[in-house]
Protein backbone atom coordinates (compact mmCIF):
# COMPACT_ATOMS: atom_id res chain seq x y z
CA UNK A 1 0.00 0.00 0.00
CA UNK A 2 1.20 3.51 -0.80
CA UNK A 3 1.09 5.02 2.69
CA UNK A 4 2.25 8.44 1.51
CA UNK A 5 -0.67 8.69 -0.90
CA UNK A 6 -3.07 7.53 1.78
CA UNK A 7 -1.84 10.03 4.35
CA UNK A 8 -2.19 12.85 1.86
CA UNK A 9 -5.90 12.24 1.68
CA UNK A 10 -6.86 11.29 5.21
CA UNK A 11 -6.41 12.28 8.77
CA UNK A 12 -4.74 9.35 10.64
CA UNK A 13 -5.12 8.76 14.35
CA UNK A 14 -2.80 6.00 15.76
CA UNK A 15 -3.79 3.70 18.61
CA UNK A 16 -2.10 0.65 20.10
CA UNK A 17 -2.53 -2.77 18.55
CA UNK A 18 -1.76 -2.76 14.81
CA UNK A 19 1.60 -3.52 13.22
CA UNK A 20 2.63 -1.24 10.38
CA UNK A 21 5.64 -1.82 8.11
CA UNK A 22 8.46 0.45 9.17
CA UNK A 23 7.00 0.99 12.66
CA UNK A 24 8.73 -0.53 15.69
CA UNK A 25 5.52 -0.75 17.67
CA UNK A 26 2.16 -2.23 16.82
CA UNK A 27 -0.55 0.41 16.66
CA UNK A 28 -4.16 0.73 15.63
CA UNK A 29 -4.89 3.31 12.92
CA UNK A 30 -8.20 5.10 12.88
CA UNK A 31 -8.49 6.54 9.42
CA UNK A 32 -10.69 9.62 8.95
CA UNK A 33 -11.29 11.38 5.62
CA UNK A 34 -9.39 14.67 5.32
CA UNK A 35 -11.79 17.63 5.55
CA UNK A 36 -12.20 19.05 2.04
CA UNK A 37 -15.48 20.89 2.49
CA UNK A 38 -16.76 23.99 4.28
CA UNK A 39 -19.61 24.06 6.73
CA UNK A 40 -22.80 26.13 6.26
CA UNK A 41 -21.74 28.30 9.19
CA UNK A 42 -18.49 29.18 7.39
CA UNK A 43 -20.43 30.17 4.28
CA UNK A 44 -22.85 32.28 6.33
CA UNK A 45 -19.89 33.98 8.02
CA UNK A 46 -18.65 34.98 4.55
CA UNK A 47 -22.10 36.11 3.37
CA UNK A 48 -23.07 38.28 6.35
CA UNK A 49 -20.55 41.13 5.97
CA UNK A 50 -21.25 41.37 2.23
CA UNK A 51 -24.99 41.61 2.93
CA UNK A 52 -24.45 44.31 5.56
CA UNK A 53 -22.18 46.29 3.26
CA UNK A 54 -24.65 46.25 0.37
CA UNK A 55 -27.67 47.09 2.53
CA UNK A 56 -25.79 49.99 4.13
CA UNK A 57 -25.12 51.44 0.66
CA UNK A 58 -28.81 51.21 -0.31
CA UNK A 59 -31.59 53.64 0.63
CA UNK A 60 -32.44 53.23 4.31
CA UNK A 61 -36.13 52.49 3.63
CA UNK A 62 -37.65 51.01 0.47
CA UNK A 63 -40.97 49.54 -0.62
CA UNK A 64 -41.19 45.75 -0.90
CA UNK A 65 -43.23 45.56 -4.11
CA UNK A 66 -44.38 42.01 -3.36
CA UNK A 67 -46.22 43.23 -0.25
CA UNK A 68 -46.06 47.00 -0.89
CA UNK A 69 -44.93 47.53 2.71
CA UNK A 70 -42.11 49.84 3.75
CA UNK A 71 -38.96 47.93 4.73
CA UNK A 72 -35.84 49.10 6.55
CA UNK A 73 -32.42 47.43 6.30
CA UNK A 74 -32.80 44.82 9.06
CA UNK A 75 -36.17 43.73 7.69
CA UNK A 76 -34.70 43.31 4.19
CA UNK A 77 -31.91 41.15 5.62
CA UNK A 78 -34.49 39.02 7.44
CA UNK A 79 -36.44 38.60 4.18
CA UNK A 80 -33.26 37.61 2.33
CA UNK A 81 -32.38 34.95 4.88
CA UNK A 82 -35.87 33.46 4.55
CA UNK A 83 -35.64 33.45 0.75
CA UNK A 84 -34.72 30.35 -1.28
CA UNK A 85 -31.86 32.35 -2.83
CA UNK A 86 -30.09 32.45 0.54
CA UNK A 87 -30.48 28.70 1.11
CA UNK A 88 -29.35 27.92 -2.45
CA UNK A 89 -26.30 30.13 -2.00
CA UNK A 90 -25.25 28.22 1.12
CA UNK A 91 -25.88 24.78 -0.35
CA UNK A 92 -23.95 25.65 -3.53
CA UNK A 93 -20.71 26.15 -1.62
CA UNK A 94 -19.49 22.87 -0.19
CA UNK A 95 -15.77 23.02 -0.97
CA UNK A 96 -14.86 26.71 -0.96
CA UNK A 97 -16.31 30.18 -0.52
CA UNK A 98 -16.98 31.90 -3.84
CA UNK A 99 -17.03 35.60 -2.95
CA UNK A 100 -17.78 36.67 -6.53
CA UNK A 101 -20.87 34.47 -6.62
CA UNK A 102 -21.96 35.72 -3.19
CA UNK A 103 -21.64 39.33 -4.33
CA UNK A 104 -23.49 38.62 -7.57
CA UNK A 105 -26.43 36.90 -5.85
CA UNK A 106 -26.71 39.46 -3.05
CA UNK A 107 -26.44 42.45 -5.40
CA UNK A 108 -29.21 41.01 -7.54
CA UNK A 109 -31.48 40.32 -4.57
CA UNK A 110 -31.10 43.78 -3.03
CA UNK A 111 -31.18 45.69 -6.33
CA UNK A 112 -33.68 48.55 -6.13
CA UNK A 113 -35.50 50.90 -8.51
CA UNK A 114 -35.63 54.67 -7.95
CA UNK A 115 -38.54 56.95 -8.83
CA UNK A 116 -38.10 60.35 -10.51
CA UNK A 117 -40.98 62.76 -11.13
CA UNK A 118 -42.17 66.29 -10.41
CA UNK A 119 -43.98 66.82 -7.12
CA UNK A 120 -47.60 67.78 -7.76
CA UNK A 121 -48.95 68.58 -4.30
CA UNK A 122 -49.82 66.36 -1.33
CA UNK A 123 -47.78 63.32 -2.31
CA UNK A 124 -48.10 60.26 0.00
CA UNK A 125 -45.69 60.63 2.91
CA UNK A 126 -43.76 58.18 5.09
CA UNK A 127 -46.39 58.64 7.80
CA UNK A 128 -49.27 58.11 5.33
CA UNK A 129 -47.93 54.75 4.15
CA UNK A 130 -46.83 53.64 7.63
CA UNK A 131 -50.33 54.27 8.94
CA UNK A 132 -52.09 52.08 6.34
CA UNK A 133 -49.16 49.56 6.04
CA UNK A 134 -49.40 48.99 2.27
CA UNK A 135 -49.27 51.58 -0.53
CA UNK A 136 -52.35 49.85 -1.97
CA UNK A 137 -54.30 50.76 1.17
CA UNK A 138 -53.84 54.47 0.51
CA UNK A 139 -56.98 56.46 -0.43
CA UNK A 140 -57.81 56.56 -4.12
CA UNK A 141 -56.24 59.78 -5.42
CA UNK A 142 -54.21 60.53 -8.58
CA UNK A 143 -51.02 61.05 -6.56
CA UNK A 144 -51.44 57.80 -4.64
CA UNK A 145 -52.19 56.04 -7.91
CA UNK A 146 -48.91 57.39 -9.32
CA UNK A 147 -46.98 55.73 -6.49
CA UNK A 148 -48.91 52.49 -6.91
CA UNK A 149 -48.26 52.46 -10.67
CA UNK A 150 -44.54 52.96 -9.98
CA UNK A 151 -44.55 49.91 -7.68
CA UNK A 152 -46.46 47.93 -10.27
CA UNK A 153 -43.98 48.82 -13.01
CA UNK A 154 -41.03 47.97 -10.74
CA UNK A 155 -42.56 44.54 -10.13
CA UNK A 156 -43.23 44.06 -13.86
CA UNK A 157 -39.56 44.74 -14.58
CA UNK A 158 -38.61 41.91 -12.21
CA UNK A 159 -37.33 43.91 -9.24
CA UNK A 160 -38.33 43.52 -5.60
CA UNK A 161 -37.51 46.90 -4.04
CA UNK A 162 -38.69 50.40 -4.97
CA UNK A 163 -37.80 53.83 -3.62
CA UNK A 164 -39.73 57.10 -3.77
CA UNK A 165 -38.63 60.16 -1.86
CA UNK A 166 -42.21 61.00 -0.90
CA UNK A 167 -42.77 57.97 1.32
CA UNK A 168 -39.34 56.41 1.88
CA UNK A 169 -37.86 59.33 3.83
CA UNK A 170 -39.17 60.26 7.26
CA UNK A 171 -38.88 64.01 6.77
CA UNK A 172 -40.01 64.69 10.35
CA UNK A 173 -36.60 63.43 11.56
CA UNK A 174 -33.96 65.94 10.48
CA UNK A 175 -31.01 63.54 10.82
CA UNK A 176 -32.67 60.99 8.52
CA UNK A 177 -33.76 63.70 6.09
CA UNK A 178 -30.30 65.28 5.89
CA UNK A 179 -28.51 61.94 5.55
CA UNK A 180 -30.88 61.00 2.72
CA UNK A 181 -30.18 64.26 0.87
CA UNK A 182 -26.42 63.78 1.01
CA UNK A 183 -26.71 60.11 -0.03
CA UNK A 184 -29.27 60.56 -2.79
CA UNK A 185 -26.89 60.99 -5.73
CA UNK A 186 -25.14 57.73 -4.83
CA UNK A 187 -28.46 55.94 -4.37
CA UNK A 188 -29.46 56.89 -7.90
CA UNK A 189 -26.02 55.94 -9.22
CA UNK A 190 -26.20 52.47 -7.59
CA UNK A 191 -29.81 51.75 -8.58
CA UNK A 192 -30.79 48.86 -10.81
CA UNK A 193 -32.90 51.38 -12.74
CA UNK A 194 -34.55 54.79 -12.39
CA UNK A 195 -38.10 55.23 -13.69
CA UNK A 196 -39.04 58.75 -14.81
CA UNK A 197 -42.74 59.63 -14.86
CA UNK A 198 -43.56 62.53 -17.19
CA UNK A 199 -46.99 63.58 -15.92
CA UNK A 200 -47.36 66.34 -18.49
CA UNK A 201 -46.44 64.25 -21.54
CA UNK A 202 -49.57 62.91 -23.23
CA UNK A 203 -49.80 59.52 -24.91
CA UNK A 204 -48.72 58.89 -27.59
CA UNK A 205 -45.57 60.90 -26.95
CA UNK A 206 -43.49 62.48 -29.69
CA UNK A 207 -39.88 63.57 -30.04
CA UNK A 208 -39.27 66.77 -28.12
CA UNK A 209 -41.92 66.15 -25.46
CA UNK A 210 -39.28 65.05 -22.96
CA UNK A 211 -37.04 68.10 -23.22
CA UNK A 212 -40.06 70.44 -23.20
CA UNK A 213 -41.46 68.79 -20.07
CA UNK A 214 -41.64 70.34 -16.60
CA UNK A 215 -39.42 67.48 -15.40
CA UNK A 216 -36.48 68.97 -17.34
CA UNK A 217 -36.74 72.27 -15.43
CA UNK A 218 -36.55 70.98 -11.85
CA UNK A 219 -33.39 71.09 -9.72
CA UNK A 220 -33.54 67.59 -8.26
CA UNK A 221 -34.17 65.87 -11.58
CA UNK A 222 -30.76 66.86 -12.96
CA UNK A 223 -28.97 64.31 -10.74
CA UNK A 224 -31.86 61.88 -11.27
CA UNK A 225 -31.07 61.98 -14.99
CA UNK A 226 -27.28 61.97 -14.82
CA UNK A 227 -26.45 59.63 -11.91
CA UNK A 228 -28.23 56.36 -12.87
CA UNK A 229 -26.79 53.92 -15.37
CA UNK A 230 -30.27 52.77 -16.45
CA UNK A 231 -33.15 55.20 -16.99
CA UNK A 232 -36.62 54.54 -18.40
CA UNK A 233 -39.01 57.37 -19.32
CA UNK A 234 -42.80 56.99 -19.18
CA UNK A 235 -45.57 59.26 -20.39
CA UNK A 236 -48.70 60.21 -18.44
CA UNK A 237 -50.27 56.79 -19.12
CA UNK A 238 -47.18 54.86 -18.02
CA UNK A 239 -46.32 53.96 -21.61
CA UNK A 240 -42.65 54.05 -22.65
CA UNK A 241 -41.58 57.38 -24.08
CA UNK A 242 -41.76 57.30 -27.90
CA UNK A 243 -43.00 53.70 -27.47
CA UNK A 244 -39.35 52.76 -27.01
CA UNK A 245 -39.42 49.39 -25.22
CA UNK A 246 -35.65 49.02 -24.89
CA UNK A 247 -34.28 48.09 -21.46
CA UNK A 248 -32.35 51.36 -21.05
CA UNK A 249 -33.31 54.68 -22.65
CA UNK A 250 -29.76 55.92 -22.04
CA UNK A 251 -28.80 53.52 -24.82
CA UNK A 252 -31.56 54.75 -27.15
CA UNK A 253 -29.94 56.97 -29.79
CA UNK A 254 -33.03 59.12 -30.44
CA UNK A 255 -33.71 59.82 -26.77
CA UNK A 256 -30.09 60.45 -25.83
CA UNK A 257 -29.67 62.82 -28.81
CA UNK A 258 -32.76 64.73 -27.71
CA UNK A 259 -31.38 65.12 -24.19
CA UNK A 260 -27.81 65.95 -25.20
CA UNK A 261 -28.99 68.51 -27.75
CA UNK A 262 -31.23 70.30 -25.26
CA UNK A 263 -28.60 70.25 -22.49
CA UNK A 264 -25.72 71.13 -24.86
CA UNK A 265 -23.43 68.41 -23.54
CA UNK A 266 -21.98 65.30 -25.27
CA UNK A 267 -24.20 62.23 -25.63
CA UNK A 268 -21.62 60.17 -23.74
CA UNK A 269 -21.81 62.51 -20.76
CA UNK A 270 -25.57 62.02 -20.51
CA UNK A 271 -25.30 58.25 -20.91
CA UNK A 272 -22.33 57.57 -18.60
CA UNK A 273 -22.03 60.63 -16.38
CA UNK A 274 -19.33 61.09 -13.78
CA UNK A 275 -18.81 64.27 -11.75
CA UNK A 276 -15.36 64.44 -13.39
CA UNK A 277 -16.84 64.63 -16.90
CA UNK A 278 -17.84 68.30 -16.74
CA UNK A 279 -15.93 71.42 -15.85
CA UNK A 280 -17.19 73.59 -13.01
CA UNK A 281 -18.54 76.21 -15.40
CA UNK A 282 -20.55 73.57 -17.31
CA UNK A 283 -22.07 72.22 -14.10
CA UNK A 284 -23.04 75.74 -13.07
CA UNK A 285 -24.58 76.35 -16.49
CA UNK A 286 -26.72 73.22 -16.21
CA UNK A 287 -27.74 74.12 -12.67
CA UNK A 288 -28.76 77.62 -13.77
CA UNK A 289 -31.43 76.13 -16.06
CA UNK A 290 -33.17 74.44 -13.11
CA UNK A 291 -35.42 75.74 -10.35
CA UNK A 292 -36.84 74.52 -7.05
CA UNK A 293 -39.77 75.33 -4.82
CA UNK A 294 -37.50 75.52 -1.77
CA UNK A 295 -34.56 77.87 -2.32
CA UNK A 296 -32.00 75.69 -0.54
CA UNK A 297 -32.80 72.73 -2.79
CA UNK A 298 -31.05 74.42 -5.71
CA UNK A 299 -27.80 73.90 -3.79
CA UNK A 300 -28.60 70.61 -2.08
CA UNK A 301 -29.61 68.94 -5.35
CA UNK A 302 -26.06 69.52 -6.62
CA UNK A 303 -24.21 67.86 -3.71
CA UNK A 304 -23.44 64.68 -5.68
CA UNK A 305 -22.78 66.37 -9.02
CA UNK A 306 -20.23 68.71 -7.40
CA UNK A 307 -18.99 66.10 -4.90
CA UNK A 308 -19.71 68.66 -2.23
CA UNK A 309 -19.40 67.99 1.50
CA UNK A 310 -21.95 70.59 2.59
CA UNK A 311 -24.50 69.60 5.23
CA UNK A 312 -28.13 70.50 4.52
CA UNK A 313 -29.63 73.08 6.82
CA UNK A 314 -33.08 74.23 5.78
CA UNK A 315 -33.66 77.79 6.79
CA UNK A 316 -30.38 79.23 5.50
CA UNK A 317 -32.07 80.39 2.28
CA UNK A 318 -29.75 81.92 -0.33
CA UNK A 319 -26.73 81.26 1.94
CA UNK A 320 -26.93 77.61 0.86
CA UNK A 321 -25.76 78.74 -2.57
Amino acid sequence: MDWTSLLNNVYVKPTLGMEIPGCKEAVDWVVEPRKNYISPSETIAAIDPIVRGIVESCPHVVIDVTTDYLCDGPERIRIFKADPAFKELISSMTKSVDNERILRVISSFFGYVMFSYVWQGSEPSFQDVSLVKSVWNLPETPLNRKLQDFCKETRRLGHKWAWSDTCCIDKTTSSIHNRSITSMYQWYANSAATLVFLAGVAHPSKLGDLTRSLWMTRAWTLQELLAPKVVLFFDSEWKPYLDDTSVNHKESLGIIQELAGAMKIPRGTVAMFSPDHLELCEKLRLASTRNATVEEDIAYSLIGIFRSAISPYYGEGADAL
